[in-house]
Order: C-alpha cells, then structure tokens, then sequence
C-alpha cells in the first residue's frame, strides 16, 4: 500500500530466500514470527498475539492508512506471549496498520475496521 501523495510505503508480507544478510532482510525477519491479529475485519475489538521472550525489547504502534500514529506502547509479556487488546469502538472505519518492532526488528499486520 503506498499513500497518495506520501513517500511512506507498507509492507504486508514479504518472503525472502533464507540465508540472506542484508540490513533490509533484518529489518522484516520478524515476519517469520507467527503474529496473529483478529478478528479480521473487526467491528468493536481486534487482539494482537505472539510469541515473544522477557529478554526481547517489544514496542507496538497503531497507524491509520495515511500513515499517523494512534498509538505507541510496550507490551507486557505474559507465559511467553503477548496479547493485546484494542478497542475498535474510537476508530473510524477503514484500514489500520499494527507494527511491531521486537529487538530492532519490524513486522506490519493490517486490520480493517468496519
């Protein structure tokens, strides 16, 4: 998805060929982690989860489609996982981006949000 007008570009999912080692590939391997984000579409609630270690530096942040930031927090980890709950009912309707940066490391989820 690229905005109108913007120089700002999201990426959904990329896969690429193991073995790769370019900052580029570092900054989306985080891809490979399961991160589950439902329901999808979501009407009054949408929950994030994934596995994720107490070592691990996690941020989220929540964006709308023309790129600004609704929210920014990090996570608390519980038994190993995180699983965070957003509430749906202030948003407008239309597509969200949910990023999720663990240890440096970037990956994107989109919701929509009915």
């Amino acid at each position: 998805y690229v905005s109108a007008g913007a120089d700002a570009a999201y990426v959904d999912y990329i896969t690429l060929p193991s073995g790769s080692s370019s900052n580029a590939i570092s900054q989306v391997s985080l891809l490979e982690r399961e991160i589950r984000l439902f329901p999808n579409p979501a009407k009054d609630v949408f929950t994030l989860q994934f596995e994720a270690k107490p070592t691990e530096t996690i941020a989220i942040r929540l964006y709308d489609a023309q790129g600004k930031l609704l929210e920014s927090f990090v996570p608390t980890i519980s038994a190993g996982k995180i699983n965070h709950v957003f509430d749906a009912l202030h948003l407008a309707k239309g597509m969200y981006m949910v990023q999720v940066v663990v240890d440096g490391k970037v990956g994107v989820r989109k919701v929509m949000v009915l």
